[in-house]
């Protein structure tokens, strides 16, 4: 008798499903310590289906970062195009909003980020193609902004100004595993004092 093919009478997204839920298992256990299984268990499908849409692990993972970078990426460059003129306090809002508003991911933005620079070279190497290309367009606009900034200051603000990033969406994580996310009124200050701080270390690096 011949196996039930697992593609049969799935929703669609099915495979949308599981790259969700490869991320929250990866970025919690490491690309090792991940579990096909459990990916399965947690997408609602067949594990036989994850070998279907993914011939490998490895393949699952590629594809899970891919997906994330995707979100993030685009909607910095949405972010960044609708600004009426590139204007540096605009810039910074449009960097750190996105990701800070959940647009890109949020906190399962820095932890794909975080994987990612703390593996291989291979995975390393991912996270430059990946995002570098949109960082670019940051930094250009950050020049554009400030013409007495060189190429390598913008770059060092832009840079930088992701560490920043890094902390307040650290701050976002901890609160939430203490009860409950900041309040609005917390978290629109606390990007404000980000942009006004960001701001200014750029400025100073002329």
């Amino acid at each position: 008798m011949m196996d039930e093919d697992p593609t049969q009478s799935l929703p669609a997204d099915s495979k949308e499903r599981i790259l969700r839920a490869a991320e929250l298992e990866f970025t919690s256990k490491g690309f090792e310590g991940a579990s096909t299984r459990d990916i399965a268990a947690a997408a609602g499908v067949a594990q036989a289906l994850i070998h279907y849409h993914f011939d490998s692990k490895r393949v699952l993972f590629l594809a899970m970062v891919q997906r994330r970078a995707h979100i993030s990426c685009m909607a910095w460059e949405t972010a960044l195009a609708q600004l009426p003129e590139p204007e540096l306090r605009g810039i910074l809002e449009a960097v750190f909003r996105p990701v800070l508003d959940d647009k890109s991911g949020g906190v399962a933005y820095l932890r794909v980020l975080t994987m990612l620079a703390k593996g291989s070279a291979e995975d390393q190497a991912l996270l430059s193609t990946l995002f570098d290309p949109t960082g670019m367009l940051f930094i250009e606009a950050i020049r554009l902004a400030e013409p007495a900034l060189g190429v390598a200051a913008a770059a060092n603000g832009y840079r930088f100004s992701l560490g920043v990033l890094a902390s307040l969406l650290s701050e976002s994580e901890r609160s939430g595993r203490l009860g409950g996310m900041l309040p609005d009124d917390a978290a629109e200050a606390n990007l404000s004092q980000a942009v006004t701080f960001c701001a200014a270390g750029i400025r100073a690096l002329v």
